[in-house]
């Protein structure tokens, strides 16, 4: 029973369904309500009442309805009531079957209007016309000698478990709170006339009931627009984590990377589920750690890359492995390193499962220099990242990006500062052991110092696109070419903004007919609205991104940005990142199109998200989708995170079709 101590003395407890993978971790029912951690795994069998302090009364698909030890028992992530109740068996089973949970929900007979409201699914009212739930659906009751309305604390929520005919009608079995005098054993039976019209349990205490229909090992239900949301699983006693990158092998094995407090986090997927996997690192004891990117070549070879701290030194972290299985390797450094390298691994790329580049930073003789790494699995190779001619003896170098083709060539571009002090584009260039440096060229409209590279993708039948900005960040330009030879365009400015907006790239993906390249523009008023810039040979077509309906509140107000993009199509492409809507609330955002089309769609969030303004400054950021990938046109994944109600941030993971 929900929010009113009721004279039954026990209630219920259920735990997921060992099916499945995605994990829950330390969830509170409301503020002020701390809880244990939990995992998708904890808890099955007759033990786990007694973790909560109870003992186990029964079960179905592995979800326990327990005698609570005490009305203060059994307080669990589930549930913001103390003891065992109703709700904490709704949530656990509706987590268990679809990965949605409707954290501190306290009145049970609102419990199935809100859960299909919250991720679209359906219900029924019980009636003539109605027909009946079946197995495994959640059942609502309230009304008759209980006089409570459906909106009221003396109702109930349980889990059909079997329906049979009478002869007079039907039986309708379920696991529940439970009358304790009645029958002890924590199942109640609602009875259903011929008719349908009449609906009792415990001997008319509840007359009304509705019913959420959840078909037997549903996996997590799509939103209308075709996308699902689900939490990260992490590991039990994690912090609150988020995921900054995900690459797919194939459409059913996917690896996705970030962090969990101060720890490296990694997710996989085989098949339909998500699981959490330790990371090794190389050296102990570690302080921090944190993985930035991901590539998986093919189903059974992925490499993942960052960075860890210990003993006070910053170094390169190189993963390899898929599912839960990796080995660490700690990433080799040129001679020339300093005693303290503070080295980051910013990117890497695969041109297949046996040659891979990793790339980034080192510290030497007090300035940064580049770092570039070839190899697979635990076997690297520093190549000594050459600079261009010009180079000042301090470049401050660094590489933040790298692309591959399946030929094996590869381009990496940054930054680095010349001899005049002007920092300069940086791109390199090759493969294996032998490769070239080269100072970016600039559009024509380069008058002052200041110019940068971010992110490169290549065309696998041959051909790169790099993008960055110039005179010191205030223009857009892109870089096409490969190997030694490379041109460069100014980017056009999309209709209605400033001449004073910045732009600010994040990414760029090719089709085999064009790049797309994403980012934001900084609005002078504050504020910022997403970028879209499509090439096609030397034809650029930019646009601001656009917003689902109630996006767009007001300039200042206004947070849009594009973090990732990829091209499953010739002529469509898959962004996301997050908007602000018209309330001021900070969104998840997906955008499909090519060129100057583009369709815009507010992508779901789990059911234990927080509402935080886009621009929050304190407690959890808006939520953000940081990377997307599609191995098939019609499957793609994305992450990011989102903020938790009674938690932090946590890994979001959002599925759906390209």
């Amino acid at each position: 029973m929900a929010g009113t101590r009721h004279s039954w003395s026990w209630a219920l407890a259920a735990i997921v369904a060992t099916a499945g993978t995605v994990a829950m971790t330390g969830h509170a029912g409301h503020a002020g309500h701390s809880a244990p951690a939990f995992t998708r795994g904890e808890g099955t069998g007759k033990t786990w009442c007694q973790t909560y302090g109870g003992t186990s009364l029964g079960s179905y698909r592995d979800v326990y309805a327990c005698k609570a030890g005490s009305k203060n028992s059994g307080k669990t992530p589930f549930d913001s009531v103390a003891g065992f109740q109703p709700t904490e068996l709704a949530n656990r089973f509706l987590y268990a079957e679809t990965g949605h949970t409707l954290f501190g929900n306290d009145v049970a007979g609102t419990f199935v209007a809100q859960a299909s409201a919250a991720f679209h699914l359906p219900y029924s009212t019980a009636g003539p016309g109605a027909g009946l739930p079946v197995a495994g659906d959640i059942i609502s009751m309230w009304g008759g000698r209980s006089k409570q309305k459906q909106n009221g604390e003396v109702t109930m929520v349980a889990v059909v478990t079997h329906v049979t005919k009478t002869s007079s009608g039907w039986a309708v079995t379920t696991l529940n709170q439970g009358d304790v005098p009645t029958d002890g054993h924590g199942f109640d039976v609602i009875t259903v006339s011929a008719s349908k019209r009449a609906w009792s349990t415990l001997y008319g205490f509840y007359t009304s009931f509705d019913w959420l229909r959840i078909a037997p090992g549903t996996s997590t239900p799509r939103t209308r627009s075709g996308w699902a949301a689900a939490e990260a699983p992490r590991r039990t006693g994690a912090q609150t984590g988020r995921l900054l990158a995900v690459a797919c092998g194939t459409a059913a094995n996917c690896t996705a990377v970030g962090a969990s407090g101060k720890s490296a986090m990694l997710v996989t997927r085989s098949g339909d589920g998500w699981r959490s996997a330790g990371v090794p690192i190389p050296a102990s004891p570690v302080t921090t750690s944190e993985l930035d990117s991901v590539a998986c070549p093919s189903a059974s070879a992925c490499v993942a890359a960052g960075d860890y701290a210990s003993a006070g030194q910053q170094e390169g972290l190189l993963l390899s492995g898929r599912g839960t299985t990796w080995t660490a390797t700690r990433a080799p450094l040129p001679a020339n390193a300093a005693a303290s390298p503070d080295v980051h691994v910013r990117a890497l790329a695969c041109g297949s499962a046996s040659s891979c580049v990793a790339v980034g930073q080192y510290a030497a003789a007090g300035t940064d220099y580049p770092l570039l790494l070839t190899g697979h699995a635990s076997s690297w190779t520093d190549q000594q990242a050459r600079l261009p001619a010009d180079a000042s003896a301090k470049p401050d170098a660094d590489l933040v990006a790298v692309a591959c083709t399946k030929a094996g060539a590869c381009v990496s571009v940054g930054s680095y500062v010349d001899k005049l002090g002007n920092r300069q584009g940086l791109i390199v260039t090759g493969h294996g052991t032998s490769w070239t440096a080269l100072r970016s060229p600039l559009p024509a409209a380069a008058t002052v110092p200041g110019a940068r590279l971010v992110a490169v993708a290549c065309k696998q039948a041959g051909g790169c696109a790099a993008v960055g900005a110039f005179n010191n960040g205030r223009r857009g330009y892109l870089v096409s070419g490969s190997a030694r030879t490379w041109t460069a365009a100014q980017i056009p400015r999309p209709a209605g903004l400033s001449s004073a907006a910045k732009p600010s790239f994040r990414a760029v993906a090719c089709s085999a007919s064009a790049c797309v390249a994403v980012g934001s523009y900084a609005s002078p008023a504050g504020g910022s609205k997403g970028l879209l810039l499509t090439a096609r040979g030397q034809a650029l077509t930019a646009a601001a991104a656009p917003l689902p309906a109630g996006g767009a509140p007001p300039e200042a107000n206004q947070v849009t940005q594009v973090a990732s993009v990829v091209c499953p199509a010739a002529t469509r492409c898959v962004a996301v990142g997050r908007y602000t809507d018209a309330a001021g609330d900070g969104q998840t955002l997906l955008l499909y199109g090519f060129g100057a089309s583009w369709r815009p769609v507010r992508a779901p969030v789990p059911g234990n998200a927080r509402t935080v303004g886009s621009q929050a400054k304190a407690g959890p950021a808006p939520p953000m989708l940081t990377s997307v990938a599609c191995p098939a046109a019609s499957a793609c994944v994305s992450v990011g995170s989102y903020p938790a109600r009674s938690l932090g941030v946590e890994g979001l993971i959002v599925t759906g079709s390209g």
